[in-house]
C-alpha cells in the first residue's frame, strides 16, 4: 500500500474502480462467520470472515449501525471517506458493503453482539482486516524519515475533512514497520453546524489542530520541511462526475442524502480552493 507521495499510486483506486461501470461500487460481502469483538472501537466492531460472489473469503472489520454515533449516516460518511482516501492515495484498507441475512444473524451467540446487528440496518460497512503485527500508533513515536510524506498526506485529509478523530488517545492509525492503515471516519464531515468550525482554507482555521494531542502527526511534522505538491495534484484531479460516484456508492437505504451532500459540497470546497488550504496548512505545521 503506497502513499501517494512516494510516486505510486495505492492498489485501492484501482480495485474501486471496476472496468466498464458507471459507477465507482463497493463490493458486496456475506458474513459466514462471526469471529469475535474487536477490543477496542466504541462503535463494538465485529472481526467476521465473508464470502464475496465470486466465492473469495475475507476477513473484515465489520461496523452497525447501531453502535455509531449517527447510525446509518455514520456508514455513509465511512464510505464517502473511503472512497475520497484511496483516490488521493493513502492507505485506507479496502471497504466493503456487509450484507446480513436472518439465517447468519440466528447463528450467532445469544447476547450482545446478536443485539447489535439485529438492532442495526441490513447493510453494514466494513473494511479488510490488517491482519497480525499491526499495532496501534504510540503517541509520541517519531515518525520515520520514509513515512513522514505519507504522514503529511494524511495530516492534510483529516484538516480538510473535518476529521477529528486522529487523536493521540485514538489513533484510528494501524502501522507496521514502514505500512500504514488509518481507519474509523464516521465522525468526519459533521462540520455544519458545529460551533466554531471554519472552512480548512480560511486562515486560521486549522488551528484546533495545533492543540496538544489533535492529531498524532503533528509533533513529528511541525518545523519540518514539507512537499504540498502531490496534495495539490491529487485534491485537483477530483472531477464532479467522480464525486457523485461517491454518493452512487451508498445504499440508498442509509437515508442519509443530506450528509453525502454535505460532504461533497466540503470535498468540493477545498479542491476550489486548495491552495488556501495547503497554505493553511503549512501554517499551522510552521
Amino acid at each position: 500500500m503506497f502513499c501517494l507521495g512516494q510516486g505510486k499510486r495505492t492498489p485501492l483506486c484501482l480495485a474501486l474502480r471496476i472496468p466498464g461501470a458507471m459507477h465507482l461500487m463497493l463490493n458486496i460481502a456475506h458474513p459466514i462467520q462471526f469471529n469475535r469483538a474487536m477490543q477496542t472501537g466504541k462503535s463494538e466492531p465485529l472481526l467476521l470472515t465473508c464470502e464475496l460472489d465470486g466465492g473469495e473469503r475475507i476477513e473484515v472489520i465489520a461496523k452497525f449501525s447501531e453502535g455509531l454515533e449517527r447510525k446509518e449516516t455514520s456508514l455513509a460518511i465511512e464510505v464517502v471517506s473511503a472512497c475520497l482516501a484511496a483516490d488521493l492515495g493513502l492507505p485506507v484498507p479496502v471497504p466493503y458493503l456487509i450484507q446480513v441475512d436472518q439465517d447468519w444473524i440466528e447463528s450467532l451467540p445469544i447476547g450482545k453482539e446478536r443485539h447489535l446487528v439485529t438492532s442495526s440496518s441490513f447493510m453494514s460497512f466494513g473494511s479488510t482486516y490488517a491482519g497480525t503485527g499491526f499495532n496501534a500508533w504510540m503517541s509520541g513515536e517519531p515518525i520515520r524519515q520514509d513515512l513522514k510524506q505519507c504522514a503529511l498526506e494524511i495530516f492534510a485529509f483529516d484538516c480538510f475533512i473535518a476529521n477529528p478523530d486522529r487523536r493521540t488517545v485514538n489513533p484510528n492509525c494501524l502501522v507496521k514497520g514502514d505500512q500504514i492503515r488509518i481507519i474509523d471516519h464516521d465522525l468526519a464531515f459533521f462540520h455544519k453546524g458545529t460551533l466554531g468550525w471554519r472552512a480548512p482554507w480560511v486562515p486560521g482555521s486549522l488551528s484546533d489542530m495545533a492543540r496538544k494531542g489533535n492529531h498524532i502527526f503533528f509533533d513529528g511534522l511541525k518545523g519540518t520541511e514539507l512537499n504540498i505538491e502531490p496534495i495539490q495534484q491529487a485534491w485537483i484531479g477530483l472531477d464532479d462526475e467522480r464525486l457523485q460516484d461517491y454518493r452512487a456508492a451508498v445504499p440508498q437505504a442509509w437515508n442519509s442524502a443530506e450528509a453525502i451532500t454535505d460532504a461533497l459540497d466540503l470535498i468540493k470546497g477545498v479542491r476550489e480552493n486548495i491552495n488556501f488550504a495547503l497554505t493553511e496548512v503549512r501554517r499551522v505545521l510552521s
